[in-house]
């Protein structure tokens, strides 16, 4: 389903739920993103990480949409998106102003996880309009072993399966992981270089002090690929930002500890949207 540009539509206390696939046509790229709820001013937008897609929040379906409506993306050349990956976080950060403009969501709350978190914090940055953030397995720098960047190069299938291994703690959830395995082999060779790429050419560090939005930082006590120092460092440099540790989690926390972490950005969300609703 392509969609046309509509009038802005308010929020309302009752919010439908049913989820809807739609592809958004921004110039030459289509934009595959799961809405539950027709998009308003406040909305929530989630955005995956290096070489995932929507399926990342599958623990998230269908969590927040009593509250507001909810935007799942797969970004360029992810998931069922069309297009090339982009290989610069600042790129994608531009993307997602030009997404939020064309669905007339003017007062997000954005929720990324991972390489998401990099675009946010680059997105906040140019765009400082917005209700509300939640980085999930986050980090102002986003460093990325040459080992795995030279393994992508020579052995895509190898480098897949080493850092599926990585996103989690100790049990996976096989479907999920098998997803996520696919997710990246989707993206192909030069989708996951670009966005990994990306993430280690990412660095906000000295920038930090000037995002001023509310802010939530989760991450698992447990993460070996965005350790939960870098968290630490986001609330300690961020004026409004606060961490959120949960226990014997890795760097897919959302999915290992859904409950915990669905409860933690469901206060937050609902926090926003009394603020936003009150100014």
């Amino acid at each position: 389903m392509i969609l046309a540009l509509g009038p802005i539509i308010m929020m309302k206390r009752m919010i439908r739920t049913n989820p809807e696939d739609r592809t958004l046509r921004l110039g030459r790229r289509s934009i595959f993103h799961r809405c539950e709820g027709e998009p308003a001013q406040m909305s929530a937008v989630f955005l995956h990480g290096a070489g995932s897609s929507q399926h990342t929040w599958t623990f998230q379906f269908n969590q927040f949409s009593h509250l507001l409506p909810c935007l799942f993306l797969d970004l360029p050349g992810h998931g069922q998106s069309g297009g090339e990956t982009l290989d610069t976080i600042a790129a994608y950060a531009d993307l997602m102003a030009e997404f939020l403009t064309a669905v007339q969501v003017t007062k997000p709350i954005v929720i990324g996880h991972s390489m998401g978190t990099a675009i946010l914090l680059q997105y906040a940055l140019i765009s400082p309009a917005f209700a509300g953030m939640v980085l999930i397995g986050g980090g102002a720098r986003l460093r990325v072993a040459s080992a795995i960047i030279d393994l992508i190069r020579t052995d895509l299938a190898k480098a897949v399966e080493l850092i599926a291994h990585n996103l989690f703690c100790e049990s996976r959830l096989d479907l999920f992981f098998r997803q996520m395995k696919s997710d990246m082999l989707r993206c192909g060779q030069t989708g996951l270089l670009n966005d990994f790429q990306a993430c280690d050419n990412f660095d906000l560090m000295p920038d930090l002090d000037k995002i001023q939005q509310s802010t939530l930082a989760i991450v698992g006590s447990r993460d070996t690929m965005t350790p939960p120092k870098y968290t630490h460092y986001l609330a300690g440099h961020m004026p409004r930002c606060r961490a959120h540790i949960i226990d014997q989690a890795g760097h897919m926390v959302m999915a290992e500890k859904p409950a915990e972490c669905n409860a933690v950005v469901h206060d937050f969300i609902q926090t926003c949207i009394e603020e936003g609703s009150s100014n």
